[in-house]
């Protein structure tokens, strides 16, 4: 009889309908033919219905948008598309509680963290924000293909000229900015990480309290990590 009413809901293209009860609550549900198996699929009762325009009188009107905008908007869309993975989410949420849980049986100081305070986007002109995402978007792509580039050949270094000498303290002074080139593109590259990536990099580097860091605190905590030492 079920695999009866599995294959007739299929074929026939409906769902029934039925009542039944849980938790001392009575609820109105569609019986659906899905991959060999009936589903039930609870629904709202006539009187449960609401107009969202009818029930929040502050929702925002319709706005008669021009077809740049929506061209506009197609394109950075279409920029910022990527293949859905689901490994790639997980409840990170989650992970903090339990390392907090972690934390407080294993007696460890626990640092509570309010977050950046939120800042005022005020946009005004919805085509030049438009633009300028549609232009981070671009360099965006522009960086990871250049990134794709096999390394150039270095050059080798002229010889010193006759009766000249290069003495440590030019050597110094040439580690220590090739040290603040490296940080500074750290500092970069770090920044447009989300914060979901800066906590797995914080975990892979085993920092301390980064459970309950925001994002600009992961991001700092990071870079000094990846600080270089001062040469003695």
């Amino acid at each position: 009889m079920y695999a009866l009413l599995v294959e007739a809901l299929a074929h026939a293209g409906k769902a029934g309908l039925a009542m039944f009860a849980m938790r001392g609550k009575e609820y109105l549900t569609a019986v659906r033919s899905e991959n060999g198996l009936l589903e039930l699929h609870t629904m709202h009762f006539a009187d449960e219905v609401r107009d969202p325009r009818t029930e929040v009188g502050d929702l925002p009107e319709k706005v008669k948008l021009s077809p740049k905008e929506v061209e506009t908007a197609e394109q950075l869309i279409g920029m910022l598309a990527v293949d859905w993975d689901p490994g790639q989410w997980h409840d990170t949420y989650e992970e903090q509680v339990k390392k907090l849980v972690q934390d407080k049986l294993a007696g460890r100081e626990i640092a509570v963290s309010t977050g950046p305070a939120p800042q005022a986007t005020n946009v005004v002109d919805l085509m030049d924000a438009l633009r300028r995402s549609l232009e981070g978007a671009r360099k965006g792509e522009s960086a990871g293909e250049t990134e794709k580039k096999p390394p150039a050949r270095a050059r080798r270094s002229p010889k010193p000229a006759a009766g000249t000498k290069s003495t440590s303290a030019k050597a110094i002074t040439g580690k220590k900015t090739a040290a603040k080139r490296a940080s500074a593109a750290g500092k970069r590259q770090l920044s447009q990480l989300t914060k979901a990536e800066l906590y797995q990099r914080a975990a892979d580097l085993d920092i301390p309290h980064r459970s309950t860091m925001s994002r600009d605190q992961l991001q700092q905590a990071l870079e000094s990590t990846a600080r270089p030492r001062a040469a003695s």
